[in-house]
């Protein structure tokens, strides 16, 4: 912190000292004397004058005056201290979060951090979830504590939420952002039949009932892309990869189908 040094002040009743040389004070009045001190000094000059035999004019008395400077002031350096700045608090970024809303069955909304208990219309659950906001967006499954999603902005797609003994009840949402939830049956399921090629973008679940065969699967996209394949037999990873993709992979039979990425792809069974 930098000092600031000014003059002193001079004391009130004090003069304040000049540079050059200090204008004498006005003289000071004759001391005026008592009654018996002007006789006697009558008397003094009367003998005087009879003794010298003065009979000439009197000289004029003058009294000097004499000029006394006063004393420099004395120029103190005072340290002022500087004013302390506080400084300002800062804001610390809060999650505002609102009670999810309802609906109707299977359809919740809500703003920020989350524990939803869902209602599913079948015992394989679907779940279509989007999310508005530039923050982290992340979904899990309390029971497993599985990831369903984890993203950064916005975001649009379908999921699997359990398949086999899993029973998905609540799912845990971590956002600052807004968010809905609709829980779907399986028939709101696109399937995958008829050597048709189903495109689509983003995450989704297709389900496949037909014999056991070949697929085409595609992808243009630079981030991660993955397709999974529920089956009785357990789960089968067909593409794991990241960036574009254009291979064949085989469909086991029946098989719920969980594309993830955030990309444009396309599957064909053969």
């Amino acid at each position: 912190m930098s000092e600031q040094y000014q003059l002193a002040q001079p004391m009130q009743g004090q003069s304040q000292a000049s540079s050059s040389t200090q204008q004498p004070k006005k003289p000071k009045s004759p001391k005026r004397t008592g009654f018996l001190g002007s006789t006697a000094l009558i008397v003094a000059l009367g003998l005087a004058a009879l003794t010298t035999g003065c009979a000439g004019n009197d000289g004029d008395m003058t009294t000097e005056s004499v000029a006394t400077s006063s004393p420099d002031a004395t120029v103190t350096s005072v340290a002022t201290p500087s004013p302390v700045v506080t400084p300002s608090p800062v804001a610390t970024p809060t999650h505002t979060s609102a009670a999810p809303t309802k609906h109707g069955p299977g359809l919740y909304s809500g703003r920020g951090d989350q524990v939803l208990s869902l209602t599913k219309p079948s015992d394989i659950g679907f779940a279509d979830i989007t999310h508005e906001g530039s923050g982290d967006f992340k979904v899990e499954i309390v029971e497993s504590q599985e990831a369903l999603i984890y993203t950064t902005g916005p975001y649009s797609g379908r999921v699997l939420l359990d398949f086999g003994d899993d029973d998905t009840t609540r799912l845990k949402i971590t956002t600052d952002g807004t968010w809905a939830v609709k829980a779907l049956p399986l028939e709101s399921i696109s399937s995958l039949d008829n050597r048709e090629t189903v495109h689509g973008r983003g995450d989704d679940v297709l389900v496949y009932i037909g014999a056991e065969a070949a697929a085409k699967v595609e992808h243009i996209g630079e981030g991660d892309f993955a397709v999974q394949a529920y089956a009785k037999g357990g789960l089968d990873m067909l593409v794991n990869e990241t960036s574009n993709f254009k291979g064949e992979v085989q469909l086991p039979e029946p098989s719920i189908i969980q594309v993830t990425g955030d990309g444009l792809w396309s599957i064909t069974p053969e």
